[in-house]
């Protein structure tokens, strides 16, 4: 009762809200001036918070006549009139403070949440930057409500699947090949996707955790809300967790945000520390064992599987460390990846983006056999490189035993040399004076 009530008036509210806001458009768009409608036109799209390049488009496509910006302006004012962000979350919030796992996957379930979660993607989606930054104040935390939310009902389904002795949490495994939208397992049938009548005809129910990955899909797409999805401590471990809820188009939108993250600085390591931690939390024995498990599923379609080649490229390929870029490479090998694209290659149905995907993989791999002939060539270029320095050092060690040698003896020679010389001198000069000096006369004879 109480939850017919929350879904009547969540509805009820924004029913009043589009009113309000088309009332605020029924006067034609002569009343504005072409000043105004220059300067309302420009407010809007420093709103969206855009990247320069993007901008540029926009200005140029949106704003490439009045109408087309009258038109903008008509669409932004349908919109202006919404919820605030902590209605959202007050919804979220009724699901966390349930008081048994049974209650709380119940009002998980319910429809009032699902059409909360659906206007909270809606509104972070289209909304301009001023509501994105009301649902991430410090009063709102709005991104830690909803990774809170994505972590508790994960930890729910663990709990759930323990209980029935199933492989951990729930996931894709026996969905991925039928191609259908799963919910999260209801209590009354663990494995199947719970269907409902709806004017006369069956429809499969939206699982929530897929909603709230497209609920941070939508915020990434600000740089607002990307900063904060990367500040945050949880984020994208959570974002990694929830990618086998729902179907290939869950996995898909999930492999294209981590793939984001992990091309901006500082984003690889975040996204080796989510897969480490998506491994712990499955069971896997590798690695990415159960993407690689569901990309070699023979039903899988092309636009997955060219999803899948895509985020493996950017993890490999975006390692700054080319030691740890083999590792992951390897690791890839063992999952069976090289020799399971050879035949995908050879297949005459393969698509294009997919062939383009596998070649860019092929072509930036390192051959590690090479590399281990490099090593093997290099090392004993070393081995001989150090053999030739050290006999050049013995070389120059006896080139300098003989020098010092050659000093000694020519030091010795030329002492012998000079001591030569004195005497010689010294000969010459007892010659000279020899004949110049008279003979003493003898004395006279006695008397």
């Amino acid at each position: 009762m109480g939850n017919s009530h929350a879904a009547g008036s969540y509805s009820g509210a924004n029913a009043a809200g589009t009113r309000r806001g088309s009332e605020m458009t029924d006067f034609p768009m002569e009343a504005l001036s072409k000043e105004e409608l220059e300067q309302k036109f420009t407010e809007i799209v420093a709103a969206m918070d855009l990247p320069e390049d993007k901008r540029e488009v926009v200005i140029a496509v949106m704003g490439s006549s009045d109408e087309k910006k009258w038109q903008v302006i008509r669409d932004n004012s349908k919109r202006r009139k919404q919820l605030p962000a902590r209605d959202f979350l007050t919804r979220l919030q009724h699901v966390t403070e349930a008081d048994t796992p049974k209650k709380a996957r119940k009002r998980a379930t319910d429809m009032a949440t699902i059409q909360a979660l659906q206007g909270l993607e809606i509104s972070l989606r289209t909304n301009d930057i001023a509501w994105v930054q009301e649902f991430l104040s410090e009063e709102n935390q709005g991104l830690r409500e909803l990774v809170g939310y994505m972590h508790f009902r994960y930890q729910i389904e663990a709990q759930m699947a323990h209980k029935l002795g199933l492989k951990r949490a729930h996931s894709l495994d026996s969905y991925l090949s039928n191609g259908t939208t799963m919910h999260v397992s209801s209590p009354s049938s663990p494995n199947t996707p719970r269907r409902s009548e709806h004017n006369g005809r069956k429809h499969v129910e939206i699982s929530d955790i897929h909603i709230c990955v497209l609920c941070l899909r939508a915020l990434m797409n600000n740089a607002h809300g990307f900063a904060a999805v990367m500040k945050d401590a949880d984020a994208i471990t959570c974002m990694a967790l929830s990618m086998f809820y729902g179907t290939h188009r869950t996995v898909i939108t999930v492999i294209d945000l981590l793939a984001a993250v992990c091309l901006v600085k500082g984003g690889h390591s975040k996204i080796m520390e989510a897969v480490d931690n998506f491994k712990r939390e499955n069971g896997e024995h590798l690695r990415f064992e159960k993407l690689v498990t569901a990309f070699m599923d023979q039903t899988s379609s092309s636009d997955f599987q060219a999803a899948v080649m895509n985020f493996i490229n950017v993890v490999v390929h975006s390692a700054e460390d080319m030691n740890f870029r083999v590792h992951l490479q390897h690791e890839f090998s063992l999952l069976g990846l090289d020799d399971f694209l050879e035949d995908l290659k050879s297949s005459p149905n393969v698509a294009p983006l997919l062939l383009s995907q596998i070649t860019a993989y092929e072509e930036n791999r390192f051959n590690v056999a090479a590399l281990v002939d490099d090593s093997q060539t290099k090392s004993a270029a070393l081995a001989t490189v150090e053999a030739m320095h050290h006999q050049m050092e013995e070389l120059a060690d006896q080139h300098q035993a003989a020098e010092f040698q050659s000093l000694k003896r020519i030091a010795e020679l030329e002492k012998q040399i000079a001591e030569l010389k004195r005497a010689v001198k010294e000969v010459a000069t007892g010659d000279s004076a020899s004949p110049s000096e008279s003979p003493t006369p003898p004395p006279p004879p006695p008397p």
